[in-house]
């Protein structure tokens, strides 16, 4: 090998060294002197729409950034990012509600988004307080929301009419609209012979707890972010737990894990008409959106006593690793703006976090649902009044805790436990983790 060809070959291996260090996940800077910025998000076919527009759209106007989209699915996440933060390459902007383990997980690794919004108030202005304070750690603003999604009655309005019931109520005042109200609709709704559920509580059973008032954790754990102490033995949590296995056992209007296992063969029995109701997230907005062979609507759900419903808001964040922060502000910024905003309103039907867009929301989503707006408005506000923001989303390591809780439970949901066993062993575990932590 001659002197020239050496050189030759040391400065090409080293280019591909650089090149490769380079190619990591949090932002770099190419060649051409372009800025790369990825932006970690959940594989969500309706989502990823909006987000493949607004890159296209912001590259178009900003040449000399690029934006790496990178989608994991959802279960998926908590791990992913995990890894990430190990190795020091959390992408740029990152939604950390989107996973399990959530945003007190990972609070440390993102930026504070204080002086950023200082400088550029605009981003925030009409950002509804109460979703935007949720993001505050000891004075430091982690997180900007862009939706406030609550927990919803999803209902089928065909199977209605034809069981001869009104329509449930969307006012979450209606202290007439109980829990066993909405058992009452669901035997009537419920046609075996047509393997018909009148309702599917599609909630974990933490989600359950809170809609009888209480949690699984201590009031302090959650405001604290961090579980210090189990709550299992409230009689609120037994009461959650013991309805919903009524549900599948007792009255026979919801359907076993089995059962729920052969209606699903065509996807979601809500989407395939197999569920008449369904609890579930504000996601369902734009998760049901195609529906076509029968017409649905959203209701406020049932009054409990101390009720309150699962709130899922979804929020972006820069993370410390990134190596190009003002850049990756300029296009959260950009993601944020009015005209952004109303383009993910149109393409996922999601309620917005900025209030100044909550009209726009509401003639266009009443609209596609057919109900008047201030039907929707009443349920949307009544989600957010009587809401709690999701534990996955509040407390560190919720991952875990989440199976400790959903394991033994779902074990008495299915029959293969009892229910004092089940209760049993969720507090164990609980406990177990409590003195690991210690």
């Amino acid at each position: 090998m001659n002197r020239m060809f050496f050189k030759t070959f040391l400065i090409t291996v080293l280019g591909l060294v650089l090149v490769i260090a380079m190619s990591g996940c949090s932002g770099s800077t190419n060649g051409k002197g372009k800025v790369q910025l990825s932006w970690l998000v959940r594989a969500d076919p309706h989502e990823k729409v909006w987000e493949n527009q607004m890159i296209k759209i912001f590259e178009q106007q900003n040449p000399n950034i690029n934006i790496k989209l990178i989608d994991v699915p959802q279960d998926q996440i908590d791990q992913k990012m995990r890894t990430m933060i190990a190795g020091k390459n959390l992408p740029d902007i990152v939604a950390p509600n989107w996973a399990n383990g959530g945003f007190m997980s990972y609070a440390d690794q993102l930026v504070d988004l204080s002086n950023y919004v200082k400088k550029d108030p605009e981003v925030i202005d009409g950002v509804l307080p109460s979703a935007l304070n949720l993001w505050k750690i000891k004075g430091e603003l982690k997180a900007l929301p862009i939706n406030t999604l609550g927990s919803l009655l999803f209902y089928n309005k065909d199977l209605f009419k034809k069981a001869g019931l009104p329509d449930p109520p969307t006012d979450w005042e209606d202290k007439a609209w109980t829990w066993d109200k909405m058992v009452s609709y669901a035997k009537k709704l419920t046609d075996p012979s047509k393997h018909i559920y009148g309702l599917l509580d599609n909630n974990d059973p933490s989600v359950d707890a809170e809609m009888f008032g209480s949690s699984f954790i201590s009031d302090e754990s959650y405001k604290k972010g961090l579980l210090l102490k189990p709550n299992v033995d409230d009689p609120a949590v037994h009461k959650a737990v013991k309805a919903h296995h009524d549900l599948i056992f007792k009255y026979k209007v919801s359907p076993s894990a089995s059962q729920l296992s052969a209606i699903s063969q065509l996807g979601d029995p809500f989407v395939s008409g197999k569920v008449a109701m369904t609890i579930n997230g504000g996601w369902g907005l734009w998760g049901y959106q195609n529906i076509e062979d029968f017409k649905w609507s959203v209701a406020a759900l049932p009054y409990v006593p101390n009720r309150q419903d699962r709130m899922y808001i979804d929020i972006m964040s820069i993370s410390k690793d990134s190596k190009h922060p003002k850049e990756a502000w300029k296009f959260m910024k950009f993601l944020y703006s009015t005209d952004s905003l109303k383009s993910y309103i149109h393409i996922t039907q999601g309620p917005p976090a900025n209030q100044h867009l909550m009209n726009y929301w509401l003639d266009f989503e009443s609209k596609k649902l057919g109900i008047s707006k201030q039907k929707l408005k009443e349920a949307h506000e009544g989600s957010i009044k009587y809401g709690i923001e999701a534990s996955n989303h509040m407390v560190k390591d919720w991952a875990t805790l989440i199976q400790y809780i959903n394991q033994p439970i779902n074990a008495y949901y299915g029959g293969n436990k009892s229910f004092k066993d089940a209760m049993y062993e969720t507090k164990r575990l609980l406990n177990s983790w409590t003195t690991v932590k210690k």
